[in-house]
């Protein structure tokens, strides 16, 4: 068994590591963000802001309607033809999150190099990071009584232009085009090919399970092979904690949008620091980052709730 002394040199090769008062290094912090956005579905496929600072607004233009019109020779185009974009700015500001992680002396004694140890802990740490985050972006709400939900709303509470009640029926193509034709055509028809639906394991399982009923070579291949749905030729994705018993209970939702709208921003400066507690025979790490989200443009967005599950 290893001596405090011993475990005090560990935890110091483990702050080695880090930059002043536990700061992490900017390229350590990038390839901690990277490793965390990689881990989780979401995560993956929305856009990921790196910040500098714990507020950022974005600029959005907006144009809809003809830009082009018949031209006259020798006249300039009425004033009705002229474009009129629409200016916006989209804020995405972050909330600090927290997370203690207890090191007994053992897991220390039982790594011999405290490089090895901090690859292992931050690679673990990154996977159950992003977990958490993906769960604040979708589930964030800040009415809620959760205080770690509290902080922000999360996509299901920032999408409201376009939503449609399932009617407690099926998850189904029919529910699908009601969600699809609740999308305004200009933003529907730009974004048409990047469009998801997002949603639980639980509906597109079950979805899948209404197809391979069907005494069809398309059921035969679904009972057989683990591909994806694709109900309307829009694929869905399965996020992890995405909600399944909604009010009045066993009722979801799906979302409908191109995920790159949806904006995820990460203030780079992410702290760990430790603590030794020589009575517990415990090293505390504690890690510390800003999280926030906002969705771009509302409009080019729908859910479909009270879908039964």
């Amino acid at each position: 068994m290893l001596g405090n002394a011993e475990i005090m040199k560990k935890v110091e090769m483990l702050s080695n590591e880090l930059d002043n008062g536990g700061l992490l290094p900017p390229k350590v912090a990038r390839k901690f963000i990277v490793g965390a956005v990689s881990s989780a579905p979401l995560l993956r496929i929305m856009r990921t802001v790196m910040m500098t600072e714990p507020e950022q607004k974005f600029p959005k233009l907006t144009i809809t309607g003809r830009v082009l019109h018949a031209a006259v020779e020798s006249e300039a185009p009425p004033s009705a033809d002229f474009v009129a974009p629409t200016t916006d700015e989209v804020v995405l500001t972050t909330k600090e999150m927290i997370s203690v992680v207890p090191l007994s002396d053992s897991v220390l004694e039982d790594n011999v190099e405290g490089k090895a140890l901090w690859n292992t802990v931050e690679g673990y740490m990154r996977k159950k990071v992003a977990v958490d985050v993906q769960d604040n972006f979708v589930n964030g709400d800040t009415t809620s009584a959760d205080p770690d939900l509290a902080l922000f709303d999360g996509l299901l509470r920032l999408i409201t232009s376009n939503t449609v009640d399932g009617l407690a029926a099926d998850w189904d193509t029919a529910l699908a085009m009601q969600g699809m034709d609740a999308i305004p055509e200009e933003w529907y028809e730009a974004d048409e090919a990047q469009l998801r639906w997002l949603g639980a394991f639980k509906t597109e399982r079950k979805y899948r399970q209404s197809l391979t009923d069907r005494e069809t070579n398309l059921g035969d291949f679904l009972l057989e092979k683990k591909t994806g749905s694709s109900p309307l030729g829009i694929p869905m994705v399965n996020i992890p904690r995405w909600p399944t018993n909604q009010s009045p209970g066993s009722r979801t939702t799906e979302a409908l949008l191109n995920p790159k709208q949806f904006v995820g921003g990460w203030h780079r400066n992410i702290r760990v620091e430790f603590e030794r507690k020589a009575l517990a025979r415990k090293t505390y790490m504690v890690i510390s980052l800003r999280v926030g989200c906002a969705l771009e443009e509302d409009l080019a967005a729908a859910t479909v709730y009270n879908i039964a599950i």
